[in-house]
């Protein structure tokens, strides 16, 4: 796994932990950068928690330091719990 991937994961789980939120993260298969196209790996992200502790996740994803692409976000919520499937890239030199 590159630097990229490894230092994304951490800051994530440290920004849900810090929101109290259950969370499930994975990471595909590596694309290789070429001449024209940065290289990137694929991740699958599950959040779950309290509304207003959500919100705040989600903030604070918005301010990780890797460039990120979000590809499907899909929500659910019971009551006053939210849960979340994101499937999306980290890209890396």
């Amino acid at each position: 796994e590159s630097d990229e991937v490894i230092n994304l994961r951490r800051e994530v789980r440290s920004i849900a932990s810090a929101n109290k939120i259950d969370l499930g993260f994975t990471f595909g298969a590596d694309t290789k950068a070429t001449d024209s196209k940065p290289g990137f790996t694929a991740f699958d992200l599950t959040a779950g928690g309290a509304r207003e502790k959500f919100i705040d996740f989600l903030k604070g994803l918005e301010s990780v330091n890797y460039f990120v692409a979000l590809d499907s976000i899909e929500f659910n919520r019971t009551s006053n719990n939210f849960r979340s499937s994101i499937n999306g890239k980290v890209f890396s030199k």
